[in-house]
């Protein structure tokens, strides 16, 4: 499974958050006889999940490389 940096995830959720803004505003339109369908807003959806979901992945994995994990102490007497 391939790890994406919190900069390249944020990237590509911006590009699909923009994408949702197009198509609400128009999902088709034509000019000079051409015409343009935009994607599927259900499509556009699973991909700002999918790079919602990416972007917690790559803010968890830290400078380090690695998946950072919570220790909980406790201190007896």
């Amino acid at each position: 499974m391939a790890n994406f940096s919190i900069q390249f995830c944020q990237t590509q959720l911006d590009k699909y958050v923009a994408a949702e803004e197009k198509v609400l505003s128009g999902q088709s339109y034509s000019i000079g006889g051409r015409s343009l369908t935009r994607a599927n807003l259900a499509d556009i959806r699973n991909g700002i999940e999918y790079w919602n979901d990416k972007l917690a992945v790559a803010k968890s994995v830290g400078t380090s490389g690695r998946r950072m994990k919570m220790r909980r102490t406790i201190i007896h007497g």
